[in-house]
């Protein structure tokens, strides 16, 4: 049976994912087949960091743990980033159907923005040029 993330208990994560790198090769192996199992050295990295830090157990280590997941949290709210995410092959399944969406949603502000840019670029280059006269 898998293991799962459950938000009652707070190492349920730490578990899921320790169990993940352990099916690394099988996840390999599948990815493809099924995209979403593909693990980078990155990922593995990231995620080796997160179960490293988490058992050391320092008071220094669970703020550091805290201050990454809050980092992530943070990257995650940035519209700009999830946009950059969905663009990554590599990163874009980790994106949920919402975050999907306002990624989506800023490419479409990006380029209503860029759009009335370039019509007001264009208006002023069409606009006459006021001379004035010479008073002398």
């Amino acid at each position: 049976m898998p293991k799962l993330d459950c938000p009652t208990r707070w190492c349920s994560l730490y578990d899921m994912l320790d169990a993940l790198l352990k099916l690394r090769d099988f996840c390999d192996h599948h990815s493809g087949s099924y995209a979403e199992l593909k693990l980078t050295e990155e990922d593995c990295q990231w995620i080796n960091c997160k179960l490293k830090t988490k058992k050391i157990g320092t008071p220094f280590a669970v703020a550091l743990l805290d201050a990454m997941t809050e980092r992530e949290k943070k990257l995650l709210s940035n519209d700009a980033f999830v946009f950059a995410i969905l663009l990554d092959p590599r990163y874009n399944f980790l994106l949920t159907a919402g975050e999907v969406k306002r990624g989506k949603n800023y490419l479409k502000q990006l380029s209503i923005s860029q759009q009335k840019s370039k019509v007001l670029d264009n208006n002023e280059d069409q606009t006459p040029k006021q001379t004035t006269k010479n008073a002398y």
